[in-house]
């Protein structure tokens, strides 16, 4: 009988002893994961975008954060050629990038990106033909 009550024991003992170890886990995992949470909801910002239109007709998007400071600057105005052009400037005035959209007289549309500097980066040309289909090709410079 002893040896029966022995068993028993151990056998009660292990599985203690392992729900103990399951716990700590638990505990852990739970600590981790409120960590993490915390973590998301204080790297998470919301930004908040206004456009109005001016007197000459540009649309000026403005992107501000959870605070108030200025991230980006959306300008989009349309020249005597009927071009579009779309400026993005960061939070201190100075240009990002620039997207200028025009339609040639074969009726291509031709946006051309320029970096910060004016430099052309890129070039993206799309046509239709007669039966409808749309070919685009871009050239990277």
């Amino acid at each position: 009988m002893s040896k029966k009550t022995n068993n028993a024991m151990v056998a009660e003992g292990i599985s203690v002893r392992t729900t103990q170890i399951s716990n700590r886990k638990k505990m852990m995992f739970c600590m981790i994961v409120f960590c993490m949470m915390i973590t998301i909801c204080k790297a998470q910002t919301s930004t908040t975008a206004t456009t109005k239109i001016d007197i000459f007709g540009r649309t000026i998007t403005t992107y501000k954060d959870s605070s108030g400071r200025t991230i980006e600057t959306a300008t989009t105005e349309t020249d005597i050629f009927g071009r579009i052009i779309t400026t993005y400037k960061d939070g201190n005035g100075r240009t990002i990038e620039t997207v200028i959209t025009e339609t040639d007289i074969f009726g291509r549309k031709i946006t051309t990106y320029k970096d910060g500097n004016g430099k052309t980066i890129e070039t993206v040309t799309t046509e239709t033909d007669i039966f409808g289909n749309e070919k685009t090709t871009r050239r990277k410079r």
